[in-house]
């Protein structure tokens, strides 16, 4: 799926899924991480992943003592924390944003992808009047219905989302769930795109042929199993792969410079605070820890 609409589903559609799966034990040396102090304040700061398999344990001695140690959870959108309030916020989104006066979206596709389409519905579980509603909804409406979890073939659920169980495990805890942005701000990444772009990103998943999507959750398996071990190569290379997309700037470039002054502000006052962001935010030339780092920020691996 196109990057741009990947990163609003990262975090709109993460509260909106099943319970994560409780794990059985924490798993060492656990997801990367990271530190920053100074004379009151303390945060501690891990990379998320929002689509994992059944049985991928990420959680370790350490971060269960920094979670616990900390007075608040920062998400990129405080909502996640939130089913109910995020499903309201999505109806209302859709309401509001996602009417199309156009041709119906079957009539926008040939008849191979209206095919897989209808497969693609069926897996996600889309109800055939509901289908018919999105038939006259811009197709950015579709793709967040669809989720992305329906495009893999093995095995990585939505419902396994780290970000989802952190929320769940703050809620646990009465912990303050705040967001790093707002939601608008992931929104907008979305509904910025015409119907064109929506149509294209739609297709580019629809016709992957299955031995470049085999490929893909390849490079998904050694990405994302490695981050929960604690390893960030592969998951940086992905990073680096992209960089020079269209959207790149936008959707982590930008947003690291604005959450670089979040943590500014967060600093200023004192406490114990603990961060969670995709993993694609901390690795890289463009991360978070280098945004800080130019505003004289020092953070070092926990």
């Amino acid at each position: 799926m196109g990057w741009r609409i990947k990163a609003a589903l990262a975090a709109i559609t993460i509260a909106i899924a099943l319970p994560a799966h409780a794990q059985v034990e924490p798993a060492s040396p656990g997801l990367p991480m990271w530190i920053i102090e100074d004379e009151d304040s303390k945060i501690y700061i891990t990379g998320t992943v929002h689509l994992l398999k059944d049985g991928q344990h990420w959680r370790s001695e350490k971060l269960d003592a920094a979670f616990a140690e900390a007075h608040e959870l920062w998400l990129e959108v405080a909502e996640i924390g939130d089913a109910e309030a995020l499903r309201a916020i999505m109806d209302q989104m859709i309401v509001n944003h996602g009417e199309h006066d156009g041709p119906s979206l079957s009539s926008m596709l040939s008849e191979k992808e209206n095919l897989l389409l209808a497969e693609a519905r069926a897996r996600a579980g889309i109800p055939d009047d509901a289908a018919e509603i999105m038939e006259h909804q811009q197709p950015w409406v579709t793709i967040l219905a669809l989720g992305r979890d329906s495009f893999f073939n093995d095995g990585y659920k939505e419902e396994n989302g780290i970000d989802n169980a952190l929320a769940r495990m703050a809620q646990e805890r009465n912990m303050p769930v705040r967001g790093m942005e707002d939601i608008e701000t992931q929104l907008d990444l979305m509904l910025d795109l015409t119907v064109e772009e929506q149509l294209a990103e739609l297709r580019a998943d629809l016709l992957m042929a299955p031995a470049l999507r085999q490929r893909m959750e390849r490079v998904a398996d050694l990405a994302f199993g490695g981050w929960v071990r604690g390893e960030t190569n592969a998951a940086e290379a992905l990073i680096l792969f992209n960089r020079f997309s269209l959207s790149y700037d936008a959707i982590f470039t930008e947003r690291n410079i604005a959450w670089a002054s979040v943590v500014e502000d967060m600093l200023a006052g004192s406490g114990v605070a603990f961060i969670a962001v995709g993993a694609g935010h901390l690795v890289g030339p463009d991360s978070l820890q280098k945004q800080l780092e130019q505003r004289g920020i020092a953070s070092r691996r926990f």
